[in-house]
């Protein structure tokens, strides 16, 4: 194939992505974890590799290490691999790997591909046959949870960790609910109104969570004790299996070979309300003059526009249930916003 692979970097948010991949073999990567300066890649045909330059240069990093890598997390200083052969770990940066695959696991759940892995603290999650396998004592001894329910990936906002089901094919009752499970407390649904469905990836910042999976992104503003579903505008792929967040975006990757971005003032103070019929726009789609009309009292509020990316592009303050405007900007979908700072209204609204 024409791939390029190797890590691609983005000093802009996303608008221009470079491949830093100096030193590193054309391997597919699997993983990528950052500690400290280093930052370390799992690659699947060449093993480990490390850069301390922000990936301008890359060195091998993987000493005795079996070369098809699917996964690696940091606990402190320590660097775990999931292969598939086992997990390993290494406590030089990966001048040299041990291996700390328990037989006892190996042996229960007949595999020894270990294709996830995530550090809470100490405590180091793993998936082997889609299974989850915990350890707390730097993989001495693992503890296997044949039973729960399969996993595709875990993520954690403050001490919670959370794990994200993996709906295949008869390896779970289908008269369960899940999705999004709470490890903190045992195995319990975290959002039973989300029902079955894939989750592949989790990110944090503060104390918003957002989970991604197929056709969802799912965000919580309390650490996972309440989720909404949000509106995927923007998006033309669903198939969504990672997810980054800055201060200003949230970042998705999809099975279709691209990234997409949100900022995160669209998602917090838009799309977490949904769509609403409390405003009606006319003419709609218009030329950008339009009037609103509210189907329910608006004393002392103000109404926002925002365009796709969650910028502001207006504001006024207004106490009738009758507002015409006359927008001037380019032709787009954009958000009309109603607060009176208890309740919050939006609608779409379309410019030719």
């Amino acid at each position: 194939n024409n791939y390029t692979f190797g890590p691609y970097l983005s000093t802009n948010n996303g608008n221009l992505w470079s491949n830093e991949n100096a030193g590193l073999p054309n391997y597919p990567v699997t993983s990528l974890v950052i500690s400290g300066s280093n930052i370390f890649v799992g690659t699947w045909g060449g093993g480990v590799y490390l850069s301390n330059n922000n990936g301008a240069n890359w060195s091998v990093a993987s000493g005795r290490l079996p070369l098809n890598v699917y996964s690696i997390a940091t606990s402190g200083s320590n660097i775990f691999a999931g292969t598939d052969s086992g997990v390993y770990i290494s406590f030089n940066n990966g001048v040299l790997w041990i291996d700390v695959s328990n037989i006892a696991w190996q042996g229960k759940l007949g595999d020894k591909n270990v294709t996830c892995l995530f550090a809470n603290d100490s405590i180091i999650y793993g998936l082997a046959n889609g299974y989850m396998i915990t350890t707390n004592d730097n993989g001495l001894n693992w503890v296997d949870n044949i039973g729960a329910p399969f996993i595709n990936t875990f993520g954690n906002c403050g001490n919670v960790t959370f794990a994200g089901e993996n709906l295949c094919n008869g390896c779970y009752d289908s008269t369960t609910t899940g999705g999004i499970f709470n490890l903190e407390n045992g195995w319990h649904v975290s959002y039973p109104s989300l029902g079955r469905v894939n989750i592949y990836a989790f990110a944090a910042t503060g104390t918003t969570m957002f989970a991604g999976g197929d056709s969802i992104v799912a965000v919580s503003t309390d650490c996972g004790n309440t989720w909404h579903s949000t509106n995927l505008v923007g998006l033309d792929n669903f198939a969504i299996r990672a997810l980054a967040v800055d201060s200003k975006f949230l970042y998705a990757g999809t099975n279709g070979h691209s990234v997409f971005k949100q900022s995160l003032s669209y998602i917090l103070g838009i799309e977490n309300l949904g769509i609403s019929n409390s405003i009606d726009i006319y003419p709609n789609p218009s030329s950008g003059k339009f009037t609103s009309v509210f189907s329910k009292p608006i004393h002392n509020s103000i109404l926002k526009i925002y365009n796709l990316l969650g910028e502001l592009i207006y504001q006024s303050a207004i106490n009738k249930d009758k507002v015409e405007i006359d927008l001037k900007t380019a032709a787009g979908i954009y958000f009309v916003q109603v607060s009176d700072g208890v309740r919050q209204y939006t609608s779409k609204l379309v410019i030719e």
